[in-house]
Protein backbone atom coordinates (compact mmCIF):
# COMPACT_ATOMS: atom_id res chain seq x y z
CA UNK A 1 0.00 0.00 0.00
CA UNK A 2 2.80 2.43 0.88
CA UNK A 3 4.59 1.61 -2.38
CA UNK A 4 1.45 2.49 -4.33
CA UNK A 5 1.07 5.83 -2.51
CA UNK A 6 4.78 6.57 -2.94
CA UNK A 7 4.59 5.77 -6.65
CA UNK A 8 1.48 7.94 -7.06
CA UNK A 9 3.00 10.96 -5.29
CA UNK A 10 6.33 10.48 -7.06
CA UNK A 11 4.52 10.40 -10.44
CA UNK A 12 2.73 13.65 -9.64
CA UNK A 13 6.03 15.32 -8.67
CA UNK A 14 7.78 14.09 -11.83
CA UNK A 15 4.93 15.38 -13.97
CA UNK A 16 5.09 18.77 -12.20
CA UNK A 17 8.86 18.97 -12.77
CA UNK A 18 8.47 18.15 -16.47
CA UNK A 19 5.71 20.72 -17.02
CA UNK A 20 7.66 23.39 -15.13
CA UNK A 21 10.71 22.71 -17.28
CA UNK A 22 8.69 22.97 -20.49
CA UNK A 23 7.12 26.27 -19.44
CA UNK A 24 10.51 27.63 -18.38
CA UNK A 25 12.08 26.71 -21.73
CA UNK A 26 9.21 28.34 -23.64
CA UNK A 27 9.55 31.51 -21.54
CA UNK A 28 13.29 31.70 -22.27
CA UNK A 29 12.65 31.15 -25.98
CA UNK A 30 10.03 33.93 -25.96
CA UNK A 31 12.66 36.28 -24.56
CA UNK A 32 15.39 35.21 -26.98
CA UNK A 33 13.36 34.82 -30.20
CA UNK A 34 10.35 37.17 -30.03
CA UNK A 35 9.85 37.50 -33.83
CA UNK A 36 9.28 33.74 -34.11
CA UNK A 37 6.50 33.79 -31.50
CA UNK A 38 5.05 36.98 -32.97
CA UNK A 39 4.80 35.18 -36.32
CA UNK A 40 3.15 32.17 -34.68
CA UNK A 41 0.61 34.47 -33.02
CA UNK A 42 -0.19 36.17 -36.33
CA UNK A 43 -0.68 32.79 -38.05
CA UNK A 44 -2.93 31.63 -35.22
CA UNK A 45 -5.01 34.83 -35.36
CA UNK A 46 -5.39 34.53 -39.12
CA UNK A 47 -6.57 30.91 -38.96
CA UNK A 48 -8.98 31.78 -36.13
CA UNK A 49 -10.40 34.60 -38.26
CA UNK A 50 -10.87 32.22 -41.21
CA UNK A 51 -12.71 29.76 -38.98
CA UNK A 52 -15.02 32.49 -37.70
CA UNK A 53 -15.74 33.68 -41.23
CA UNK A 54 -16.57 30.12 -42.27
CA UNK A 55 -18.93 29.70 -39.31
CA UNK A 56 -20.81 32.89 -40.16
CA UNK A 57 -21.04 32.09 -43.88
CA UNK A 58 -22.22 28.53 -43.11
CA UNK A 59 -24.92 30.07 -40.90
CA UNK A 60 -26.31 31.81 -43.97
CA UNK A 61 -24.79 35.28 -43.81
CA UNK A 62 -23.11 36.90 -46.80
CA UNK A 63 -19.34 37.31 -46.89
CA UNK A 64 -19.64 41.04 -46.16
CA UNK A 65 -21.93 40.51 -43.16
CA UNK A 66 -19.68 37.74 -41.84
CA UNK A 67 -16.65 40.02 -42.15
CA UNK A 68 -18.44 42.77 -40.21
CA UNK A 69 -19.39 40.35 -37.41
CA UNK A 70 -15.83 39.03 -37.16
CA UNK A 71 -14.35 42.55 -37.09
CA UNK A 72 -16.79 43.53 -34.33
CA UNK A 73 -15.82 40.50 -32.25
CA UNK A 74 -12.10 41.17 -32.80
CA UNK A 75 -12.37 44.73 -31.57
CA UNK A 76 -13.63 43.43 -28.21
CA UNK A 77 -10.93 40.79 -28.03
CA UNK A 78 -7.85 42.89 -28.80
CA UNK A 79 -5.79 44.00 -25.85
CA UNK A 80 -3.37 46.85 -25.82
CA UNK A 81 0.27 45.90 -25.59
CA UNK A 82 1.83 46.72 -22.23
CA UNK A 83 4.19 49.66 -22.27
CA UNK A 84 7.34 49.38 -20.17
CA UNK A 85 7.25 53.08 -19.25
CA UNK A 86 3.67 52.96 -17.97
CA UNK A 87 4.51 49.80 -16.04
CA UNK A 88 7.48 51.50 -14.35
CA UNK A 89 5.36 54.57 -13.63
CA UNK A 90 2.74 52.39 -11.89
CA UNK A 91 5.42 50.72 -9.78
CA UNK A 92 6.94 54.04 -8.69
CA UNK A 93 3.55 55.51 -7.87
CA UNK A 94 2.65 52.52 -5.70
CA UNK A 95 5.89 52.82 -3.72
CA UNK A 96 5.56 56.59 -3.24
CA UNK A 97 2.01 56.44 -1.90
Amino acid sequence: MLEWIYGYVNGILEHYKAMTTIVFVIAILKLLVPPFFWGLEKISDRSHRKKLLKIWTDAGYSDEEARLFVEASESHRKKTKPNIFSFLKKITRRKVR
